[in-house]
């Protein structure tokens, strides 16, 4: 699964909280969650819950650009990669269990 933020009006955990509302909402409003939207949003909330801000915010502000920033917040096999703009800003496993 990929996850893709635009950066260019703030940082990236503003970046993964309102990715996060925007599906927590299309849930509340369509009242059902496919499997892949609700894999996101186990993804997005393990993120605010467990990532130290200040280290990846330091980190991305190496790789902004004056426009079209983004993140990508990549999953694969139980592992999470984050990526600003092309270039990984954090690696980890993921405590979340998959079906």
């Amino acid at each position: 699964m990929e996850i893709i933020l635009n950066l260019d009006a703030h940082c990236i955990e503003t970046g993964i909280r309102k990715e996060y509302n925007r599906a927590v909402t299309r849930f509340l409003r369509n009242g059902a969650f496919d499997r892949q939207t609700g894999r996101k949003v186990e993804i997005l909330k393990f993120l605010l819950e467990n990532l130290h801000f200040h280290m990846i915010r330091s980190k991305c502000e190496t790789y902004l650009r004056e426009k079209n920033n983004h993140a990508s917040i990549v999953e694969d096999a139980g592992r999470l990669e984050i990526f600003v703009n092309g270039k990984r800003v954090y690696k980890g496993k993921t405590a979340i269990d998959e079906d």
